[in-house]
Formats: structure tokens, sequence, C-alpha cells
């Protein structure tokens, strides 16, 4: 009798996609998915971080200060 709507609930949930960080950290359907997005965001930010020191040390550098 509720096949139809557990069938459509189903599908509903299956098609969202999360919309915050909470829900992104929490949803775990597609684990290749959700691991590969985290390593991004994780090297991502390393490689900026480093970015920013190697600027600042080229600026020490140029400006001359020991």
């Amino acid at each position: 009798m509720l096949r139809f709507r557990i069938a459509v609930l189903k599908k509903q949930l299956t098609n969202s996609k999360p919309r915050g960080w909470k829900e992104l950290w929490r949803d775990k359907r597609d684990s290749a998915q959700w691991v590969t997005f985290w390593a991004v965001i994780i090297i991502g930010g390393i490689g900026v971080f480093l970015s920013l020191c190697q600027v600042l040390l080229g600026v020490l550098q140029v400006v001359g200060v020991k």
C-alpha cells in the first residue's frame, strides 16, 4: 500500500545533494566523492598556505631583513 510513496521518498533522498558544510560532512552516500572533496580542500589549503609563505619570504629577501 505504501510502496509507491516509499519509492518516491527513496528517489528523492538519493537525488538530493548536501547544502551546507555540516550536511556535507555527514553525507557519506558516495564515499569516493566525499574523500575527494575533503582531500582537495585540505591539499588546496596547504598549497595556499605554502604560497603565502613563499611570497612573504621573497618579500623579506628583497627588502633585506636578516
